[in-house]
């Protein structure tokens, strides 16, 4: 996201989706990352991610190990 703003309001549309997971916010160079984890296995993780880019909203979500 390229601001703190836009980062807090995804992860929180995204905790209400999904209460189990943890979220960070996480400040790059030029913007703003939400991570979700921790995941166990990059196979559930890959799991998680193709179903959260069903929702059109959430469609370019990247896989990143962190």
């Amino acid at each position: 996201h390229k601001s703190k703003e836009l980062a807090v309001e995804s992860s929180a549309k995204l905790k209400l989706r999904f209460p189990e997971w943890r979220w960070f916010l996480k400040k790059s160079k030029k913007s703003y990352k939400v991570y979700i984890g921790p995941f166990e296995q990059k196979t559930l993780a890959e799991q998680f991610l193709k179903e959260l880019r069903k929702n059109k909203e959430f469609a370019t979500v990247k896989l990143e190990k962190i």
